[in-house]
Parts: C-alpha cells; sequence; structure tokens
C-alpha cells in the first residue's frame, strides 16, 4: 500500500493529504475490496440478518398506499456503500401501476440528525453527535448551513459547542426553525473567499431511492449495471371496490459475494437423510451391482406461492424419511435452503403445517424464479428443499470387508443413486454414512437415522420395467444402525457382455429360433427368444398370414404395436447377426461380397431383411455408382485421385502421339549423271521426304521421323477381373 512519510518540520498541506487519503482510500482499503468481491449487491448475511431485513419493503399504509424501506446496507461495483440508516417511507404514486424500487450510491453532507434554532441563535439537536463534528472559541471557529432551512438560510459560526445536542450560533436576525438538516461548511482562513466547491469538507455514505415505473410487464426497466440495484416491485390496487392490496415482490437478487462469506460449517442436524429404494441395475444379467436410492431432503410437486409474505405452501412433500407431508413438524426445515424449478434458492426462516400443507416463509422470494409472467401462471417443476450445504457424500463400507465406496452428489439434487457392488452369490452388507460439505469444509461423517416404520422398497418389489410390483403389493424393508443389505440375483445365463452390447444395438433382436416358412401370403414362425423393449421375450411358434408383428410381451399382432416390435413381412430385418452385421459396419462404409440375392432387394437397390440398412453402389439411394470401376488409392495431392472423383476407361483408341515415331530414309540418285531422277517425289503419311543432292537437288538421302496414323480401333484396357458386389451402410 503507497504511503506518506510523516517527519519533523514537514509541512503539511491540501496536496499531501489529498494524497495520503488517496493511498489510503481508493488505492488502498478499496481496491483491496473490490479484488475481493465476487459481486456487488445488496449485503445478504445470514450469520448477522438471518431474516434477510437488509433493504427489505413491506407494507407500511394500506389505505394510502405506503411502504417502508429498511435500513439498507449494499455496495456497488466501486466500493462504495449504499447506506440507508433509517427507515424510509414512500407513497405508491399510482394505483394499478407497478414499480420498480430502485436504490444507488450518494455521497452527502448532511450530519447524523435533525435540528431547530431559535430566535438567540441556540442550535439544538436529537440524535446528533455536536461535540464530535463541532468546535467554537477559543478554537478557529466552525461554520455551518441548513440544507433545508427556509428561514436560516445563510452560513453561521459557532460560539460555543455545549454538548453533543446543544450549541450557540454567532450572528443575528435568527427565526424559530425545526427539522433542519446540518452541514458543515467548514474552518477557513479568516476573510478568505471560499469557492462552493471548496466548502462542506465533511462526506458521508448515503442512498438514492426511486420508484421506476414498470413499461413492459414483469420486465426490470433500464439500470446502471453494478451500480443501481432493484430492491421490490410493487403495486397498490383496490379489489372489489373496497379491498385495499399492496402486492410487494422481493426483487433483492443482487446480493454481495465476498471470498469470505463462506464460514466453518457445525453439523447439521439432518434427521430426514435416509433409503428410498435398491433395485437391480440389471434385469437380464447376473446381478452384480445395485442402484440405492438415497433421500436428504424433501421434493413437492404441487406447490403455491404469495409473494407479499414471502411464502411458498406446498401440498405435499416426500423424500429420504419423509414419506408423507404429515410426517414434517413445525420449523424442522428452518435454516434450510428451498430451490425453485429455475435452481436458485432462498432460505426458510419458517415451516408451519397449515390445512394439510405446509407454509414455507423464505428470507426473499423472487416471483421470476417461481414463474414466467410475474406469479399469474407457475412453473410445473418440483420444489426442493434441502439443508445449508453444497454438497452430500455417502459413503458404503462392506461389513468384514475392507471394500469402502463413495458417492458425492449437488445438495439440490432431488436425490441420490448409488450404483454399489454386490459381492457375493447371495447378498452383501453395507454400513452407510454421510457428510455435508460448504465449499472446502466438511462436516464429519454420521449414520443414517435408524427406521423402524418406513423402510425402504428392496429389490424383489419391482417389476422387470422398474415398476413397483402390483401384485402382491410391494413390502417395504426397516433398518437400523445404518446397515443396509443388497440382494443379488440373476436370469436365464445371459452374460454381462452381451446384455451390453443388446443395450447398445437399442432395436429388437431376436436371440434364437423364428425360422420362417414362406408358403406365399401364409407363414410359419417356430418359437424363440426375443429382446425388446430392453427385457427378454419369450415367444410360441406362430401359423397364419404374413405382415405380422412380434410385439414386447411375446405376442403376434396384425398392427403396429406402441414401442419396439418384430415386423415379419413375410421375412424379417431382426434376427441377431443381421442386427449385428448392421452395427459393426459404419455409415458410408462400402462392403464387397460374392454371392447376393437378388430378393433382398428392390428394383433401385435398397436392401431389405437381413440387408436392411445396406443399398447396392449403383448411384440410387445415397451411394456412388461403383458398378464395372475399380478401387485406386485416394492421394489429396492429385486433383483426379481425390475422393468423389472417377477416371480410367475400359476401352482407349491409341493416338498418334501415343505410338511414338517412324524413322525413314530413302537413297535415290540420277540416270547416267543426266538431269532426271527416277523418283521424283516421296511421301510417307502425308510427309514429303526432302531432296538431298547436288546443287539441283535432284536425290533423297535425308533421315526423317514421321508420326504414326491414329488406330483404326479400340483396344481393351483392362486387366483380367471377376466381378463381385459392393454394397454401402447406409446412415
Amino acid at each position: 500500500m503507497s504511503e506518506v512519510k510523516f517527519s519533523p518540520d514537514l509541512f503539511i498541506g491540501k496536496v499531501e493529504l489529498e494524497r495520503f487519503k488517496l493511498f489510503l482510500d481508493k488505492n488502498g482499503w478499496r481496491q483491496h475490496f473490490i479484488q475481493k468481491m465476487l459481486s456487488p449487491g445488496v449485503i445478504q448475511n445470514k450469520y448477522v440478518d438471518p431474516s434477510f431485513q437488509n433493504g427489505k419493503v413491506e407494507v407500511e399504509d394500506l389505505v394510502n398506499f405506503k411502504v417502508r424501506i429498511q435500513q439498507l446496507k449494499a455496495i456497488d461495483k466501486e466500493g462504495e456503500l449504499i447506506s440507508l440508516n433509517e427507515i424510509k417511507k414512500i407513497t405508491i404514486p399510482l394505483q394499478d401501476t407497478w414499480y420498480w424500487v430502485k436504490c444507488s450510491y450518494l455521497s452527502t453532507s448532511i450530519e447524523k440528525g435533525t435540528f431547530s434554532v431559535d430566535t438567540q441563535g441556540n442550535l439544538t439537536g436529537s440524535l446528533s453527535e455536536l461535540t464530535k463534528i463541532l468546535r467554537g472559541y477559543p478554537n478557529f471557529q466552525q461554520r455551518i448551513k441548513f440544507a433545508n432551512a427556509t428561514l436560516n438560510t445563510g452560513e453561521y459560526d459557532i460560539i460555543e459547542v455545549i454538548s453533543d445536542t446543544s450549541a450557540s450560533l454567532q450572528g443575528s436576525g435568527f427565526q424559530a426553525e425545526t427539522d433542519l438538516q446540518l452541514q458543515v461548511v467548514g474552518t477557513f482562513t479568516p476573510g478568505a473567499v471560499v469557492p462552493d466547491a471548496n466548502k462542506f469538507p465533511f462526506k458521508y455514505d448515503s442512498c438514492t431511492i426511486e420508484l421506476v415505473q414498470e413499461s413492459i410487464t414483469n420486465t426490470a426497466p433500464s439500470k446502471i449495471t453494478g451500480k443501481e440495484f432493484y430492491l421490490a416491485r410493487i403495486q397498490g390496487r383496490i379489489e372489489g371496490g373496497s379491498t385495499y392490496v399492496i402486492e410487494i415482490q422481493d426483487k433483492r437478487t443482487e446480493n454481495l459475494l465476498d471470498n469470505d462469506v463462506y464460514k466453518q460449517i457445525q453439523l447439521l442436524a439432518n434427521s430426514i437423510v435416509g433409503f428410498e429404494q435398491i433395485r437391480w441395475q440389471n434385469d437380464f444379467s447376473n446381478k452384480n451391482m445395485n442402484d440405492v436410492r438415497v433421500g436428504w431432503g424433501v421434493r413437492s410437486s404441487t406447490w403455491g406461492i404469495d409473494t407479499t409474505l414471502n411464502e411458498v405452501f406446498l401440498s405435499n412433500a416426500e423424500g429420504g424419511l419423509i414419506k408423507d407431508i404429515s410426517a414434517i413438524v413445525a420449523d424442522q426445515f428452518t435454516g434450510w435452503r428451498l430451490y425453485s424449478p429455475k435452481g436458485t434458492y432462498a432460505t426458510i426462516l419458517s415451516v408451519t403445517p397449515s390445512g394439510g400443507g405446509l407454509k414455507c416463509r423464505l428470507d426473499k422470494l423472487i416471483v421470476d424464479d417461481f414463474s414466467a409472467d410475474g406469479g399469474t401462471t407457475l412453473y410445473s417443476q418440483p420444489i426442493i428443499i434441502v439443508p445449508d450445504a453444497e454438497e452430500i457424500e455417502i459413503v458404503f463400507s462392506e461389513v468384514g470387508k475392507p471394500n469402502e465406496y463413495n458417492y458425492t452428489f449437488n445438495i439440490n439434487e432431488k436425490y441420490g443413486v448409488c450404483a454399489v457392488p454386490v459381492n457375493s452369490d447371495t447378498s452383501t452388507i453395507y454400513t452407510v454414512q454421510y457428510r455435508f460439505k460448504n465449499v472446502a469444509d466438511y462436516t464429519q461423517f454420521v449414520n443414517f437415522a435408524d427406521d423402524s416404520t418406513n423402510g425402504y422398497y428392496n429389490e424383489n418389489q419391482f417389476d422387470t420395467n422398474g415398476n413397483l410390483n402390483s401384485s402382491p403389493a410391494p413390502t417395504k424393508t426397516t433398518y437400523a444402525g445404518s446397515q443396509i443389505t443388497l440382494l443379488t440375483s440373476s436370469v436365464g445365463g445371459f452374460s454381462a457382455a452381451l446384455l451390453a452390447m443388446l443395450l447398445g444395438f437399442k432395436e429388437p433382436i431376436l436371440l434364437n429360433g423364428f425360422d420362417v416358412v414362406d408358403g406365399g401370403g401364409n407363414i410359419t414362425i417356430s418359437a424363440g427368444t426375443a429382446f425388446i423393449n430392453g427385457k427378454i421375450v419369450k415367444a410360441a411358434a406362430y401359423s397364419g398370414p404374413s405382415n405380422i408383428y412380434l410385439n414386447s410381451a411375446g405376442n403376434y399382432v396384425s398392427t403396429l404395436p406402441a414401442g419396439e416390435s418384430v415386423l415379419f413381412d413375410p421375412l424379417t430385418s431382426q434376427y441377431f447377426d443381421d442386427v449385428l452385421k448392421r452395427h459393426t459396419f459404419k455409415p458410408y462404409e462400402v462392403i464387397s461380397i460374392e454371392q447376393l440375392e437378388d430378393d433382398y432387394f428392390d428394383g433401385t437397390g435398397l436392401g431389405k431383411w437381413k440387408w436392411k440398412k445396406f443399398a447396392k453402389c449403383n448411384g440410387q439411394n445415397g451411394t456412388v455408382d461403383r458398378r464395372q470401376i475399380f478401387d485406386v488409392g485416394a492421394d489429396p495431392d492429385e486433383a483426379e485421385y481425390n475422393i468423389g472423383q472417377i477416371g480410367g476407361a475400359s476401352e482407349i483408341t491409341l493416338q498418334p502421339n501415343q505410338q511414338g515415331k517412324i524413322k525413314v530414309a530413302v537413297s535415290s540418285d540420277d540416270i547416267g549423271g543426266g538431269t532426271d531422277s527416277v523418283l521424283a517425289n516421296i511421301k510417307i503419311n502425308g510427309t514429303t521426304v526432302p531432296r538431298d543432292g547436288g546443287s539441283d537437288q535432284t536425290s533423297f538421302g535425308t533421315e526423317i521421323e514421321i508420326d504414326a496414323q491414329a488406330a483404326e480401333n479400340p483396344f481393351d484396357n483392362k486387366p483380367p477381373f471377376k466381378p463381385i458386389w459392393k454394397l454401402m451402410r447406409l446412415p
């Protein structure tokens, strides 16, 4: 931190003091504070102000449409303290109109207290501290001013400060006046003319409160982010001609968040952490993992809100040890978190059973977290009430063995599902404990409370679809000593690896049987075992019309059923080998095959039955026409070998420039030395052989190269080949 070095004989003037102020303030504590601040806003300290009264807007006078604002402390992004030191009352200007209550920082020179002055210049204060702010003779006199005076509007010197509430002023012509606000003008060199800008040396943190009329329904008017904050949305109206109503919706959503706000948490007295159900994780394999569902809070699907009272009313609730809302007692969840459908939470101040339901009063209720239209229509998602922590950690310790398994969940989840191993052929016993976490702080591990009344549904109470059995009626297993037993079961010899494969296919599969004999309109299907809708299905033999469906109950039906089914028309595409083939090859992958049944493809080359999801590469159905084409390796550096290009030809006709040159030389001479040659002219392929002889050019003898003529017929350019089919796996 910067500093001013004080020493003897150092003159301290305005410049030095201004820099001293700068080093302490903007370059000192304020800079440090801003760097630590995560976000500015209204201060919410649940340890000092557990009911969050800071800046709360409440009804003051229904008939006159007045509200009051509680004392306020907030911090803006510049580190300025927005301060309202006394309750402020304001009147709603217009009925049936929504207003937003806004606060912002204000620097003021108004001193604490209210004052009055009489005709003799005697100053009297209420809740004032005159001895701390004023001085008179024999010291340099201070000068004061009344900020709101209408009669005593001058500046007055102090003669004497008698007490915190009494002083005498110098001057004449005073008039009796009350409810005055006092400002200290300052102490200046006698006779100096002081500019107004240099007056009022003492500045205090204050705030401006404004009512901003809403222009778009349930939408906050614009404001300066980080410097202005909304406290509430309010409306005054008369209902039924005689009922005065002031509706207040809390809007203190921007809260100061500091790195030091989190403190070491104590063990939370949570009496409802409990087991809700245990299910086999897999219904079609040797079961070695069971899903244990643990609840630590309650959830409600039917609820309402009262924005004026900051209350949420729950009509039902369950979770953990709580199986019905009637089991919840008054204030059982005080201090807990209530999570809204939008994922934000408020602190519960009180819990009151009422009319078969539960009233939860909150420290704040932001209507937009529960409704998209200002409270007219509520969200359909459930309300969640959980302990005041960030996470819960659950540990399963196998009894008699060193095996231990840990699971961590966010506190605002409805419940946690722990996949816990079963390490024996019949059952495994676990001791289970939990602890809570806030940031980096943990509670100690504690046992689950005993439940000898309600208990949980164990593995045998569910059918293969994961639903509770209807007959016989499901029963619950109670527990004590924080111990539970996980059961082992197996079905039909399917391995875990095979089951995982079947589930990954995400389509029905015929595992064995289902041989089809097509009789031309009627078909016969042998009995078999299938995997449909995630479960094993055994089906009897069938004989009857084609175009028949096998449903998830193992029955044959003539119309398409809901959910997964297998179609026989007359053949089918769902044999295990065929499904495996479809999932082995990736979309757009091309395969080669010698033998192919034409009956398994339509006129466009699109495959069906065993070749479902495949097509012939004939240029149709999104394929490239690969008929009568050899493969060649792609080369991105050569344009003609880029993917998608087609080149070459099965037959070619050689051109003159593809056959080389013909070399020709002709010799001749004249007859008897005469002037006439035997050969007067020689042409080959249209090229004249030049003469080369004496001065009269009478002889031939020069060797020349002549282009060959184009071939008359094309020739076969293909290497030895054997045709095969090219099929593409369709996406």
